[in-house]
């Protein structure tokens, strides 16, 4: 479908949960389960929890909510982050360092993808340009936290 363009409806056990144009709902899926399958390689799921204007992932990884989301309430949400948000390399300044473990690196012409775990899930990168790494490997990679997406408690996106 991302690659017809026009209008798409994603569907779930036999119901539309988004409709729209493909890059509308590429770029703000209604929800998890559209987030997850307009995502190739899958979109990065983790929890993290609000209180005053911090996301945490982690005690050392965290980051100040922009003003889209300054004023959401405190509490647990779902971030989501599609992998070629996450990089071998810092690519904006609003990256956050994420430690992990190699799990599988995979060249791809001029692409790298890593699968890798971090703090109890299991995340994607992919990335222009060559990053060889070792299964098993500590690396450190880069997730550009402005393009989160954020869901509720019922897995629907947050808007601001």
């Amino acid at each position: 479908a991302l690659q017809f363009g026009g209008k798409t409806a994603a569907l779930h056990e036999g119901r539309v949960v988004d409709f729209g144009t493909t890059g509308e709902i590429y770029r703000k899926p209604q929800d998890l389960i559209c987030a997850r399958v307009f995502s190739e390689p899958p979109i990065n799921i983790a929890q993290v929890e609000k209180s005053g204007n911090l996301f945490q992932l982690t005690d050392n990884v965290r980051w100040k909510a922009d003003e889209r989301y300054s004023k959401l309430e405190d509490g647990t949400y779902s971030v989501g982050i599609r992998p070629h948000h996450i990089t071998p390399e810092k690519q904006s300044r609003d990256a956050v360092e994420i430690a992990g473990t190699v799990k599988i690196s995979e060249l791809s012409g001029s692409e790298s993808i890593i699968h890798f775990d971090a703090y109890g899930n299991s995340w994607i990168s992919l990335s222009r340009g060559v990053y060889p790494f070792d299964v098993g490997e500590k690396t450190t990679l880069y997730a550009d936290v402005s393009n989160c997406l954020y869901f509720d408690s019922t897995d629907r996106l947050i808007t601001a």
